[in-house]
């Protein structure tokens, strides 16, 4: 009798540790979800700079976590402005501004996209450009590469910018451009863990980056 009584009520600790953990999740992720949603765009923006401080660290376990926060919140709400960054004010120019658009995209349906909202795919014309544009993607490694408009559909081998002119950022991976495969690869995704360049098929579907020029 004594021993059906131990094992009882070990039983019951078991029982009640395992709802105890049930109750203790379902609480974490409801405070979670209200810490996402207090959230406002500078917050969000804060969160990134301190990942990429992070990562530059060495830190990458709280990079990983504040850009796991980050995406969260993308996920949750569109929050354009949070993914949204200034660059680069000339007097002949005006200013760049670059935005990260989450939504995957075929390399005709990202520059549309771009169009239609009065800008077209980032195409930095310099380093200083470039590297505003690679910060900005850093933290959303988890996708395969974004959109640039740079390609060379009209020769190949010879890609170009937004403004038809050669290409001034040539940062492809060793080996690339190849354009192979059936059809060639004419449009460049550009990795955002690396910032390195890829020649690809147009028709396959990425994340881009739409650049505006305010004058």
């Amino acid at each position: 009798m004594m021993r059906l009584t131990i094992a009882l009520a070990f039983v019951l600790c078991l029982v009640s540790m395992t709802l105890a953990d049930d109750i203790t999740a379902d609480k974490s992720k409801r405070y979670a979800e209200e810490y996402l949603a207090s959230m406002d765009e500078e917050e969000i923006d804060q969160a990134r700079q301190l990942a990429e401080e992070r990562r530059a660290a060495g830190d990458y376990t709280t990079a990983k976590k504040v850009n796991s926060t980050s995406s969260a919140v993308g996920k949750r709400e569109a929050r354009t402005a949070s993914m949204t960054v200034q660059c680069c004010r000339n007097p002949s120019t005006g200013l760049l501004i670059y935005r990260y658009e989450s939504r995957p995209m075929t390399r005709g349906e990202a520059r549309r996209n771009c169009r239609r909202n009065g800008g077209d795919l980032a195409s930095p014309r310099n380093m200083q450009e470039f590297i505003v544009l690679e910060n900005l993607i850093r933290p959303f490694t988890g996708v395969p590469g974004v959109w640039l408009f740079y390609n060379d559909v009209k020769t190949e081998g010879r890609f170009v910018d937004v403004s038809g002119r050669p290409a001034v950022i040539n940062n492809f991976l060793k080996g690339e451009p190849n354009n192979v495969g059936p059809g060639g690869e004419d449009c460049v995704e550009m990795n955002g863990a690396t910032g390195m360049f890829n020649d690809t098929p147009c028709s396959q579907e990425r994340l881009s980056v739409c650049q505006f020029r305010i004058r």
